[in-house]
């Protein structure tokens, strides 16, 4: 998905992945799966977005 956008979106989804990353480190399980949720809802509606 990264690699389909530019400008914008990009940023956005670069800043998603780095956040999740941070949670991930951490190796909180329950914190990991809110994250994974909230990746991609947001994910989601980048999607929905760039189709409009």
């Amino acid at each position: 998905m990264y690699e389909e956008y530019t400008g914008e979106y990009r940023i956005i989804i670069d800043n998603l992945l780095r956040d999740f990353e941070g949670i991930i480190n951490k190796q909180d399980k329950i914190e990991i799966e809110k994250a994974r949720k909230n990746l991609k809802e947001s994910l989601d509606e980048i999607e929905f977005q760039s189709l409009f």
